[in-house]
Order: C-alpha cells, then sequence, then structure tokens
C-alpha cells in the first residue's frame, strides 16, 4: 500500500498431512511467502512432501524444522493419533 516491495515471509510447515497440503496450496498462490522447508515425523514423509510441493529444505523431526533458522513462521499441526 505505501509502494515499499513486500518482504517474503518464509515458511516451514510441520506435519506432512491434508491441512498441510492444503495451507502449502494457498501459500504457494500468495505474494510474499515462500515455502522453505518441512517438518515431519520421518524422512520418507518429509522428503515425499517436499517432492510434492518443490519445498528445498526436509527435515526428519519437528524439532529439527523449530531450529531451522532459514524459517520466519511455522504451521503447526500435530498428527491426530
Amino acid at each position: 500500500a505505501d509502494g515499499k516491495p513486500l518482504k517474503t515471509i518464509r515458511w516451514g510447515i510441520m506435519g506432512t498431512g491434508t491441512i498441510a497440503s492444503d495451507f502449502v496450496t494457498v501459500l504457494n498462490q500468495l505474494p510474499g511467502t515462500e515455502v522453505v522447508a518441512v517438518g515431519s515425523r520421518s524422512q520418507s514423509g518429509a522428503d515425499r512432501f517436499g517432492d510434492k510441493f518443490n519445498i528445498p529444505v526436509r527435515h526428519s523431526t519437528y524439532e529439527d524444522l523449530a531450529a531451522d533458522d532459514s524459517v520466519r513462521r511455522t504451521l503447526t499441526r500435530p498428527p491426530i493419533i
């Protein structure tokens, strides 16, 4: 609104389920957002999700995602057991 360019918000996604998929689909359509990392309970889950959405950084634990300094915001959605 004031003519300044938007700063890119770098997102990390905690979890790889339906809600996370829907959220990433919407984020990928918004200006000023970039999904840069995903965390899962397994490396294979993080890799599958990362491949599907072209997310470059894949963490095999939620703790590793939370410690990732390249992420500015995180969607947190615990798994349903």
